[in-house]
């Protein structure tokens, strides 16, 4: 299972991406409504293609709920001139979408 996520800073889209939740998370989710009544599931984190271990939320149990925690480490580019952050942020879009 993911979550999308994206980080932002000043405004603008740093990051886009997915955090997963680990397989024992996933089953309790799954044997769960309104997911017990879907069928199950038909992809699993070992069989998704961007899946990266890395990404895995850190879950703890907060009474009857659940807190997944990721820290993202962001660090600002040198000022650029306008032309050239548009360049790069087109060039950043092109390569996330093709990975």
């Amino acid at each position: 299972m993911h979550i999308h996520s994206k980080v932002h800073l000043d405004k603008q889209t740093l990051l886009t991406t997915q955090l997963f939740t680990n397989r024992a998370f996933d089953e309790k989710v799954y044997a769960a409504k309104p997911y017990a009544e879907d069928g199950g599931r038909d992809v699993y984190n070992d069989a998704d293609g961007i899946y990266d271990r890395s990404l895995e939320l850190t879950l703890s149990q907060e009474g009857d709920e659940m807190l997944g925690v990721m820290t993202f480490d962001v660090r600002r580019a040198s000022a650029q001139p306008a032309t050239s952050r548009r360049a790069n942020s087109r060039n950043a879009h092109s390569t996330a979408g093709t990975a």
